[in-house]
């Protein structure tokens, strides 16, 4: 199973960004509270501040800990990871000993390599399904599959080093000392190439990723009502389970219809729970919030009403639920949005949020009654 963690060491050792552990150590004058580190970028995480004369020691290049015990001020602190930057809460009084502890690496913090891998991922395998149907994620991703993301993602942070180089200018100096600083851009440029076809390679060779062969279907389009033909996936001889509906992406036909409100899709499992944790960008003090789902825009019977609880007026939080006996009910499509109404003004009324409701029909029943919603059999 592939790991944030693992995919990070790994996608370093393709870099050469391995992480080095420091030790460093400041004076205080009374004043200062910023101070420069040698040694940048850093990861903010593992970093420790010690205030007052202590040694710090590595136990192993993994970890680094306080041999003698003096105040740790690390929450204290702030850290700009990128240049290195240091700043305490208060100014250490003078001749106080600051010392700063950590693991710095020669270009990506932790947080840009785990960036970069995600990207990587969801785009190497943001469609691919396991065997069995399920869809795959970082967890049950096959390990022939790993390094070819890792490979993605290599090239992602090289061309973030190949923009940083693009500002360089090559040096003439009058004594005809010339340095070529755009050449590091041209090899940078030709390492991206030579990953982008190693990637290439592979997915082709193992047809994954990006460069797999897809089999797909078009939707067809009834001539007598104008509305697609639903599509299905295929099922084993076997199998006597529901049909499973194709979700299949549907062309705007070039429509030019501007989007009033944002939108919000909700995927539910039939029978489970649910809840949505929403941030209003104003305060809700005034106001009441109502939100529905319906089968179609329009439609009578409302299939369900959100428990809406407002847990901090002042900042705009909210909490919408739907109890499982809500969810049991649910067709597998449907529609939602919620409304705000002014409890003083009645002519006010505004949609917040708006999205399709797709419901998943559950495997486990504690209901075995046939005839109950969603009941598989």
């Amino acid at each position: 199973m592939a790991t944030i963690a693992d995919l990070s060491n790994r996608l370093r050792s393709e870099l050469g960004d391995i992480g080095k552990t420091f030790v460093e150590t400041f004076l205080g004058d009374g004043s200062t509270k910023r101070f420069n580190l040698s040694h940048y970028p850093v990861n903010g995480v593992d970093l420790q501040v010690i205030s007052g004369t202590t040694d710090v020691y590595a136990v192993d290049p993994a970890q680094l800990t306080v041999k003698s015990g003096s105040t740790d001020i690390s929450s204290t602190s702030t850290i700009e990871e990128h240049t290195g930057v240091l700043t305490l809460a208060t100014a250490p009084t003078t001749n106080t000993v600051i010392t700063v502890a950590g693991r710095y690496y020669r270009y990506f913090t932790d947080s840009e390599i785990q960036n970069y891998l995600n990207i990587a991922f969801t785009q190497h395998a943001g469609t691919e399904t396991s065997p069995y149907g399920s869809r795959v994620s970082l967890a049950n991703l096959p390990v022939v599959e790993e390094y070819p993301v890792i490979l993605l993602a290599a090239t992602m942070a090289l061309f973030t080093l190949a923009t940083d180089s693009a500002y360089d200018i090559d040096i003439t100096a009058p004594d005809g000392v010339h340095i070529p600083r755009a050449q590091r851009y041209g090899q940078l440029m030709e390492l991206i190439q030579v990953r982008k076809e190693q990637y290439r390679e592979l997915c082709t060779l193992l047809n994954v990723g990006l460069h797999r062969i897809e089999v797909a279907t078009l939707h067809k389009i009834s001539t007598r009502t104008n509305r697609y033909v639903p599509v299905y996936k295929p099922q084993e001889l076997e199998d006597a389970s529901r049909p499973q509906r194709l979700r299949v992406p549907v062309p705007n036909y070039m429509d030019q219809t501007p989007e009033t409100v944002a939108t919000y899709d909700i995927h539910l499992y039939r029978g489970d729970s649910y809840q949505l944790d929403l941030d209003f960008p104003f305060s809700l003090s005034g106001y009441t919030l109502l939100s529905q789902i319906r089968a179609y825009s329009g439609a009578l019977l409302v299939l369900a009403t959100f428990v809406i609880t407002v847990t901090d007026s002042a900042n705009g939080k909210a909490t919408l639920q739907l109890t499982s006996d809500q969810t049991k009910n649910l067709p597998t499509r449907a529609i939602w949005d919620i409304q705000i109404t002014s409890n003083t003004d009645p002519n006010y009324q505004l949609t917040h949020l708006k999205g399709v409701v797709i419901t998943e029909d559950q495997v486990t029943n504690v209901n075995n009654d046939p005839y109950a919603p969603g009941w598989q059999g």
